[in-house]
């Protein structure tokens, strides 16, 4: 922000805060305040000092929370309040020298304070700097609102009752047709393109290496208003049917491989043995669809695929004006042109458009709120925990309090003290929390999936910066407002007739004291009940049987194409080759294949099933199997057999399905021999019908879902997932099978390789996560409701010293004193529960979106969160009780 900017901003911010000053002020003071913040920020940016913007922006804001108070409180007493003079400007400085005194006076008491604003402080920040990064920071393209994700739709086969085919179906990807048909015609789109994320082979002078890239049309970086750092994209009349093969580099790769040289510009690479021309570098920094580290045309393979082929993902700019629920409609008119003129009548596609922030952060969005709620609910607990031990110490200060206001002192004077120390104590804590957000940033995003949308984008950035400091500063006024009116309006007689021995505050103090703690037990309450949902949902989650046995399995997955493997036989071959070499290792029991393979994503189609009642039409999970793959993975033959080496080599017309299918189409009736036929039965449907000849067990591909109607046909050597059942030393399997991968074919890559458990716990790392932090946030908070309610009994049972004393000295029993203790405490517990309760049935709907098989209302996790918080409470209530007992009836009748 350049120095005229930070005026301009200062003085309207100034603009703004002024609201909060009596008009009369405002017409007084305004304008000479306003030129004496911006002349002090200019002094602190000709020091040298950084940031000279934020920190005049900052105390000015406190000052208007805190004078606009003052002003106004001393407009409604001008008549005991004229004669002060002074201004309220010129009485900061002493009152902040006086706030560092009385904290240096009670270093443990503020040290308490300080840690408990730094904790929630700190969470906040490092909270908001992921929901910054991921959610409100805007994408780095030009104008990114007005940028679509555009996808086709199969009306028929969305309304499946698997969400996960509902959503497939709902976004399905781009064929290539009809790619050129919404190019040419579409009445809303400015700029359009076409994509699919492919790793290459790129062969170099020592060897080969595996790069993640994108072929792309020149559509593409048009919508996305990229242009080259050096040479050019995609010419039109390259980017056609027979066009040349030309790449274009990032700017990552032409350091790295060419060492930045200019004249790379019309060298060759080539890539999966195609040679390829390099035309330009992308500037460092775009990387899209992410981690790319090069875009190519598209091959004529792609581009003469079918119209049902739906293989690639497109991406558009709007035209200017046009929002997206016009586009929207608008489109869905170009489609039902196309499929009348393509489909002769019989269904075709629809469209369906969503913006591509949406898509980019639409499934951790809910997540990312969930915490956000929790942290700020766990800084609400920790302002009433701070606010509680400010009216403590005010208690303490009576006599201070009392001194003053009898040295002629006013009311105004003593909130503005107050409120001062609030304001030191808010920076101190927040720059405390600041520096906590900075050392535990990084390893609080190590907690995420790596799969999180933007997680490199996440940083403490000024927006964070100024999210923390006006946090504190509220926050701190928040904390101090109670006490400091609450002495500002204490009587001086009253207080000086109670400095000897009674309270400062007296019984306003306490009911006030108390209403905190039942909001900070509430509040507890509905974290813990939360994470204890959480919790148990998390426990049945990884509880749950997913069809075959993970332990000791290995997954690997090999990137063998390129024109030698061009045919199926030579591609059979060598996966032949590959899984024989592997399962004569030692310590390997069986090696199958599959694709997608376990927990590895799933395909669909459509389908039509022959039934009794008629030819069912429906959309059903595939999967390619070897003959060894189930034995592999265990999971259990139930009926008919196994594919025989026949129908492997002739891809004869056979298929085996799941449990769920057979008793999903065919109830009571036996599978085998039962027909099905993928694409659906449409009359231009030419595909074979398919035999069943085996059942198998019901597998999920996700935990948390149920298993689906899956279709299993002989494996087709497309890029399979290779499964090794280990029966000791993965290691060294895993070890051993990259050498057989090496013998095989020393050119083929590896993509990956580790055990089915870490993939299975991969999937479960956004609840595990969730359910860390929130129990994580309830244990601080219920920490800090344990130690408000040991301060208020043990300063209760120190104000009524003297009470006890008489009451033990006139004959009351011991027990009776205890029981007075007990009694106070667990009455601020149960108000607490009841409100938390009233609370959680409220909050806990929120909840819904994240359990597994646990109901929003759950009797067992409310009973034992409101047993653990009773223990606590007790626990916190046994040293005051007992030192009440303790009270020697002599001594505090001579205190007396």
């Amino acid at each position: 922000m350049k120095p005229c900017r930070q005026e301009e901003w200062l003085r309207r911010l100034f603009k703004v805060l002024m609201a909060l000053y009596p008009q009369e002020f405002r017409g007084a003071m305004g304008k000479d305040l306003e030129d004496t913040y911006v002349d002090r920020m200019e002094g602190l940016r000709g020091k040298g000092g950084r940031g000279a913007f934020l920190r005049t922006a900052a105390l000015m804001v406190w000052h208007s929370l805190r004078d606009g108070t003052l002003e106004r409180m001393a407009q409604r007493r001008k008549s005991r309040s004229g004669g002060q003079g002074g201004g309220v400007m010129a009485a900061v400085p002493n009152d902040v020298r006086h706030a560092f005194r009385a904290l240096g006076k009670k270093p443990a008491f503020y040290a308490t304070v300080l840690l408990v604003f730094a904790i929630g402080i700190g969470a906040n920040t490092v909270m908001f700097s992921v929901v910054n990064g991921v959610l409100l920071q805007p994408l780095p393209f030009p104008e990114p609102d007005r940028l679509v994700v555009p996808y086709q739709t199969r009306a028929h086969f969305r309304e499946s009752d698997n969400p996960a085919l509902r959503a497939m179906w709902d976004r399905m990807w781009m064929s290539y047709p009809t790619y050129e048909d919404w190019l040419e015609s579409s009445p809303v789109f400015q700029e359009y393109g076409l994509y699919l994320v492919r790793t290459v082979i790129a062969d170099g002078g020592e060897g080969s290496e595996r790069i993640r890239g994108t072929r792309a049309t020149r559509g593409l970086f048009g919508a996305l208003g990229a242009a080259p750092h050096l040479g050019r994209i995609f010419l039109e009349e390259e980017d056609r049917l027979g066009g040349p093969h030309l790449v274009v580099l990032s700017h990552g790769l032409w350091v790295q491989r060419y060492g930045g040289d200019p004249a790379v510009l019309g060298e060759s690479l080539v890539l999966d043995e195609e040679p390829h021309t390099i035309v330009g570098v992308m500037p460092e920094g775009f990387d899209f669809p992410g981690e790319v580290r090069l875009w190519t045309t598209f091959p004529d393979s792609d581009r003469e695929r079918g119209r049902n082929n739906q293989f690639a993902e497109s991406l558009a700019r709007l035209r200017p004006g046009a929002t997206m629920a016009s586009a929207q409609r608008d489109m869905e008119v170009l489609q039902e042109q196309i499929n009348e003129a393509q489909f002769a009548g019989e269904e075709g596609y629809g469209v369906n458009l969503v913006g591509l922030h949406e898509e980019t952060v639409g499934d951790v969005r809910s997540a990312l709120s969930l915490l956000l709620g929790s942290v700020a609910i766990f800084l609400a607990i920790a302002c009433a925990n701070i606010t509680s031990l400010l009216l403590l110490r005010a208690a303490e200060r009576r006599k201070e309090l009392a001194v003053r206001l009898s040295l002629g002192a006013g009311k105004k004077r003593i909130l503005g003290q107050l409120l001062t120390e609030g304001f030191v104590l808010s920076l101190l804590g927040g720059s405390l929390g600041i520096l906590l957000s900075v050392a535990t940033l990084k390893p609080f995003l190590a907690l995420f999936p790596a799969n999180t949308p933007r997680l490199n984008e996440i940083a403490l950035d000024g927006r964070v910066l100024v999210f923390s400091v006006l946090l504190s500063l509220v926050t701190g006024l928040m904390v101090s407002v109670i006490p400091g009116f609450m002495a500002s309006r204490a009587d001086l007689s009253a207080v000086m007739k109670s400095t000897a021995r009674g309270t400062f505050g007296g019984r306003g103090k306490n009911r006030t004291q108390g209403g905190l703690l039942v909001a900070e037990i509430a509040l507890t309450f509905v974290l813990l009940v939360g994470a204890g949902l959480l919790a148990r949902s998390f426990s049945r989650l990884t509880a749950v049987d997913p069809g075959f046995s993970s332990e000791g399995v290995i997954v690997m997955k090999a990137d063998v194409r390129g024109a030698r493997y061009a045919e199926r036989e030579a591609l059979r071959q060598a996966y032949d080759e590959l899984t024989a070499r592997i399962g004569a290792l030692p310590g390997v029991i069986s090696v199958g294949m599959g694709n997608p393979g376990p927990f590895a994503g799933t395909w669909s189609n459509g389908t039509a099933v022959e039934t009794v009642s008629g030819l069912v039409e429906t959309n059903t999970q595939q999967e390619d199997v070897s003959a060894t793959y189930f034995e592999t993975m265990g999971i259990p033959l139930l009926a008919g057999r196994i594919f025989t080496p026949e129908e492997y080599r002739t891809q004869d017309d056979v298929v085996m399905v799941n449990a769920v299918f057979g008793e999903t189409y065919w109830p009571g009736e036996d599978p085998l021999g039962k027909r099905v036929k993928l694409g659906g039965g449409g009359h231009n449907n030419d595909r074979p019908w398919l035999r069943v000849v085996g059942v198998v067990g019901d597998v999920r591909k996700r935990l948390e879902r149920e298993p689906y109607p899956t279709l299993f046909h002989p494996e087709a050597y497309d890029q399979p997932t290779v499964v090794i059942k280990a029966g000791a030393d993965p290691a060294g399997i895993m070890a051993g099978a990259r050498e057989v991968l090496r013998a095989v074919d020393p050119g083929v890559p590896l993509i990956s390789m580790g055990l089915l458990d870490q993939e299975i716990g991969r999937t479960v790392a956004g609840p595990k996560v969730r359910t860390l932090l929130l129990g994580a946030f309830s244990g601080f908070a219920m920490l800090l409701a344990v130690l408000g309610i040991f301060g208020l009994l043990a300063y209760a049972v120190a104000q009524r010293t003297g009470e006890i004393g008489i009451r033990m000295a006139l004959g009351a029993p011991k027990k009776i004193v205890l029981q007075g203790v007990l009694v106070r405490g667990l009455g601020v517990l149960g108000a607490g529960l009841l409100l938390g309760l009233a609370v959680t049935l409220l909050a806990v709907r929120f909840l819904e979106p994240f359990l597994f098989e646990v109901g929003t209302v759950d009797p067992v996790t409310m009973g034992a969160v409101a047993l653990l918080l009773s223990l606590a409470t007790l626990g916190a209530s046994v040293i005051p009780a007992r030192r009440a007992m303790r009270v020697d009836p002599v001594e505090a009748l001579r205190a007396e």
